[in-house]
């Protein structure tokens, strides 16, 4: 026991009156990366210790780059001068006197942890440490709007717009909102090398506008159940405005005043619930400049005088997918209605969802030929309407035929998220893009697909009872291209997937293109990239690396230029395999599939066809034995098909001869076998 608590750093004791501690602690990530806990005797599942009076305690804890830290404190003082204190990296102060576990979360460098208290309290804490996600996306804020949900999913992502970018924190429950405390903001464009600024939870308390002339990080750390939503805008024109927040109290009226005598103040409406302006007092000199996201010529809908605002009520705001700007001169006196719940729709959404839809005990009813255009609030689009990701999958009734024609604005790339199981052998769910790829599957888990613009179909037909629901999510296509690259001899590994990127290849040939998957069964990864002929995105769509691998061979581009672009980066080690064409373009490619601690065989045929097995997987293997027909022969490359690569010839004797043989694929090592005159069949140990 003495030796774990010299690990631990802290000096305490253990009295009757309660637990005993010190200034000056120093608390480091454990290297087996568990949990640290006060006292060491503690944990979470135990009813809170006891604090001795008159204790004065504090613990700096150190948080290594590229990590965060969760503090989660159980305690409660009892006298009015008693505190418990948490410093940040930057300054932020937080000072509490009850705490009931609800985590706090610190990114690198170090956090001080500090108690004082007169009289008895209770007092523990946790802390664990975790690696800080890396961005994901890169989002432009232009008059728009970009309105999210801030806590319930996990995300890392870029935000930039002219002026800079404003937060404004919209937590679903105004005294209880400790789940904003999950999501971090950095200045920069990485949670790596950007400067943090503070939580949401700290920038709500303000009461203001958050504002920075700069590109920010938006990072959640650990998903919720609550419906806390940030909107997001870009500042170049609303740095001087004070916003007042229209809350929504269902089934009653809510009056709130916004005065811009002093200084511009106007009327933010963002919680997702119908509302009703029923009543409007006014400044005989006031106007209401009606905007449908953020200030702009493109979000303008109308400015109104008293008399003409009068005449207009009641006006009925439908605010799901969107927020409305109501910019006053003067000063204004607004009063909305509210019949329903902050929690059902109305169905003026379901018309402007433009989707019929029933639900009965059998399920989801729909229907052909619907067309779903992109929010221009930029906010998913959900089928069915009452559905989100969060919930079960609804089911779908029986003997249906459904489809949706989904249109993708120059720019941007949609991505469609389906959950649902056909439960009878004739059911599919279809995904058809603008290239006229063609996917269809029987079961869908919320793995993405990814299309450019200008459209794509998703149809579902079923006979017996299935289920089935989907989501659908708008992005800006980059604009930059990251590197331009030649391919030669030497063959181009690269991953595809774990990252992004927009790339160019360039072989005077042509250019050609086979996926090494991590996972030769589950491979949706690699729908997030796609392939295009050209020289940039204005080229011609061709498909993605999910669609190409499935044909079982290699794609070769019909121009000397290709363009790859990855639009969500994975945690997969998928590998692509990019070759110059011109020896190779009626080549028969059969991919290595290493099985760890195991024998694997692989037959190559090149009686009808040239063929070659090529191994690619970053790993070593070992051939231990090769079968092959009495005049065939294997020509052995360290790359592509080219004598600059080229190793050595093998008749069936000679390989008897050398077997063993060791291939090690590790640091992009691309191994090629060509079988010539007949049949062979290899066998690698791993």
């Amino acid at each position: 026991m003495l030796k774990l608590l010299t690990l631990l750093v802290i000096v305490s004791t253990v009295s009757a009156a309660g637990n005993t501690c010190k200034t000056g602690n120093i608390v480091n990530r454990l290297v087996n990366s568990k949990p640290y806990y006060w006292p060491s005797t503690w944990n979470e599942t135990q009813s809170t210790p006891h604090l001795a009076k008159e204790q004065s305690c504090s613990w700096i804890v150190t948080i290594p780059t590229g990590y965060y830290a969760k503090l989660s404190i159980s305690g409660k003082t009892t006298d009015k001068d008693s505190r418990f204190q948490t410093i940040d990296a930057v300054g932020n102060f937080i000072q509490t006197t009850h705490e009931g576990m609800e985590p706090y979360y610190f990114p690198a460098t170090k956090f001080t942890l500090a108690v004082s208290n007169e009289a008895v309290a209770s007092f523990a804490f946790k802390i664990e440490w975790f690696p800080l996600p890396r961005t994901t996306r890169i989002n432009f804020i232009g008059e728009e709007t970009s309105l999210i949900n801030a806590t319930n999913h996990l995300y890392c992502e870029s935000y930039g717009g002219n002026g800079g970018i404003t937060l404004l924190p919209l937590p679903i429950n105004r005294t209880h909102y400790y789940s904003l405390r999950s999501t971090l903001v950095f200045q920069g464009h990485d949670t790596d090398n950007g400067i943090y600024i503070s939580n949401l939870f700290l920038l709500y308390q303000t009461k203001k506008l958050y504002i920075n002339e700069y590109d920010i990080v938006v990072a959640n750390l650990e998903a919720s159940n609550k419906q806390d939503l940030l909107l997001i805008q870009e500042a170049q024109n609303i740095k001087n405005v004070t916003y007042v927040e229209l809350i929504p109290e269902p089934h009653s009226n809510v009056t709130v005043t916004v005065n811009s005598h002093k200084t511009q103040e106007a009327l933010l409406i963002a919680y997702q619930v119908n509302q009703t302006l029923v009543d409007v007092q006014m400044d005989n000199s006031a106007t209401v400049t009606l905007y449908y996201g953020s200030p702009g010529g493109f979000s303008f809908d109308k400015t109104y005088n008293k008399t003409a605002l009068l005449s207009a009520l009641p006006l009925q705001f439908d605010n799901f997918g969107g927020v409305t700007e109501l910019f006053v001169t003067a000063k204004a006196t607004f009063t909305f209605e509210y019949f329903v719940s902050i929690y059902l729709q109305s169905k003026m959404f379901l018309l402007l969802l433009a989707i019929v839809s029933t639900v009965s005990a059998a399920g989801n009813t729909c229907k052909t030929g619907n067309v779903v255009n992109r929010f221009v609030n930029s906010q998913p689009y959900y089928w069915p309407t009452t559905w989100n990701e969060n919930q079960t999958t609804p089911s779908l009734a029986k003997d249906q035929t459904c489809s949706w024609i989904v249109t993708v604005p120059k720019g941007y790339y949609a991505k469609l998220s389906i959950s649902g199981n056909t439960t009878d052998k004739d059911s599919r769910f279809q995904m058809i893009d603008s290239a006229g790829n063609l996917m269809q599957t029987t079961s869908e888990g919320m793995q993405p697909y990814y299309f450019p613009p200008a459209k794509f179909t998703l149809a579902v037909s079923n006979k017996a009872a299935a289920t089935f629901a989907f989501k659908i999510q708008w992005f800006l296509l980059p604009t930059e291209i990251t590197s331009y690259n030649s391919v030669g001899p030497q063959v181009t590994l690269i991953n595809a997937t774990n990252s992004l990127y927009y790339r160019t290849y360039y072989a005077p040939q042509g250019v050609s293109l086979l996926a090494f998957p991590v996972s030769s069964t589950s491979y949706y990864s690699l729908r997030s990239t796609l392939v295009y002929q050209g020289s940039s995105l204005d080229g011609t769509y061709i498909s993605n690396l999910y669609s190409l691998y499935q044909t079982n061979n290699q794609w070769i581009s019909k121009d000397d230029t290709i363009v790859l672009v990855n639009l969500e980066a994975s945690k997969n080690a998928d590998l692509l395999l990019i070759q110059e064409a011109l020896r190779i373009k009626d080549i028969t490619f059969t991919e290595l599939i290493p099985t760890v601690n195991s024998k694997v065989s692989v037959t190559v045929n090149s009686t009808k066809k040239k063929t070659a097995l090529v191994a690619a997987y970053q790993v070593k293997q070992t051939l231990t034995d090769v079968q092959m027909d009495t005049a065939a022969y294997v020509t052995i490359y360290y790359g592509s098909l080219d004598p600059y690569n080229f190793y050595k010839n093998f008749t069936k004797t000679q390989f008897q001869e050398v077997l063993p043989m060791n291939f090690d694929n590790s640091g992009g090592n691309v191994y090629e076998f060509y079988v010539y005159n007949g049949k062979a069949t290899f066998t690698f140990h791993y």
